[in-house]
């Protein structure tokens, strides 16, 4: 091979932990599931987002509120409802109300005890370093220090998650009743994979516990060697592995400046479209070569979608920072 392409694992589902805590609920209601963020942007925020994500691994229909736009009719409707707290909120009291009274099980995500959950009480707060379901068995460490808080827990068989303050195990995610508590306001990967796996335990699901995982192609560009992809791709076909082929549909010479497009490399689009009928998955990994793969539709500065050039970007006016609703979408439009 006169190039060779990097294969990076990349684990997308985990396995599914059985856990002794099981709700074997069935949505009944209008709405499958509710998420409601409350932060001082009022808008949807990276935690926001990949709860999202994880969410819909579940269900199909999931509503994303902010606390000051919920309704009761929102809250009434939802089978589940998931509320996180990146920052210390004053609810409406119709939404309190609502909260407080709600049946069905919700999932608080808060360093502040929830008022629906009066049983709980603080005791402290701690610094978290690593996670585990079971407490000193199998801790795994997080990306960075999180604080968390530490809460009253009479019964430890409602325990689903631990975090660790040096090498002490202490309750993080915890059941009340129908109810749920995890004592964090942010969220890192290693410890949202856990939560993930939790959620198993809540909510209904009927896919294996089984550990399933792709192969990533990096770095497919108009200049790949064709033979060197045909080969990779050959191999995983027999072996029936699913694959993921990351695609750049130009690449730039950094020297010369000339720009080389996919849509004139028959054989390797022929390629892409032979392995895309197979086992393999087409991303499309940003539009060239050049750009940081993390910032080409990104601005890493003003931490916003990037939407004019570099020397127009400014930062972009949060929705709290207008009086109504429609004068901020006139604005995003």
């Amino acid at each position: 091979m006169s190039r060779k392409l990097l294969i990076i694992l990349c684990i997308v589902v985990c396995i599914a932990y059985i856990h002794p805590i099981k709700v074997s609920a069935t949505p009944t209601k209008n709405v499958d599931i509710l998420l409601l963020y409350a932060n001082q942007q009022d808008a949807v925020t990276e935690n926001v987002a990949k709860l999202d994500v994880i969410l819909h691994h579940f269900f199909e229909d999931v509503v994303i509120s902010s606390v000051t736009e919920a309704t009761e009719e929102m809250i009434e409707q939802a089978s589940f409802i998931v509320y996180v707290a990146e920052d210390d909120i004053v609810l409406r009291k119709d939404v309190e109300d609502a909260l407080r009274q709600a049946e069905q099980p919700i999932i608080t995500i808060s360093e502040q005890t929830p008022v629906w959950m009066d049983e709980l009480a603080t005791i402290q707060k701690r610094t978290m370093k690593s996670v585990s379901f079971e407490p000193y068995i199998d801790s795994f460490p997080l990306e960075r220090g999180m604080a968390f808080t530490e809460v009253n827990v009479q019964d430890r068989n409602r325990v689903l998650l631990y975090g660790y303050d040096g090498n002490k195990a202490v309750p993080l995610m915890v059941q009340v009743k129908q109810h749920y508590f995890i004592g964090i306001s942010t969220l890192d990967n290693v410890l949202l994979h856990h939560i993930a796996e939790c959620f198993h335990n809540i909510f209904p699901n009927d896919h294996e516990a089984n550990h399933l995982a792709y192969l990533r192609l990096e770095n497919i560009h108009p200049l790949t060697d064709v033979e060197a992809l045909r080969e990779i791709g050959a191999l995983l076909e027999a072996r029936n592995i699913p694959y993921m082929l990351m695609v750049r549909p130009a690449y730039m010479d950094e020297e010369t400046k000339r720009v080389t497009y996919l849509k004139d490399q028959e054989e390797l689009l022929q390629l892409l479209q032979t392995l895309q009928e197979a086992n393999g998955t087409v991303v499309f990994n940003g539009y060239s070569n050049v750009a940081n793969a993390s910032y080409e539709f990104w601005d890493g500065y003003f931490d916003q979608p990037m939407y004019g050039e570099q020397e127009e970007r400014e930062q972009l006016l949060s929705k709290s920072q207008f009086t109504n609703k429609g004068d901020y979408e006139q604005y995003i439009d």
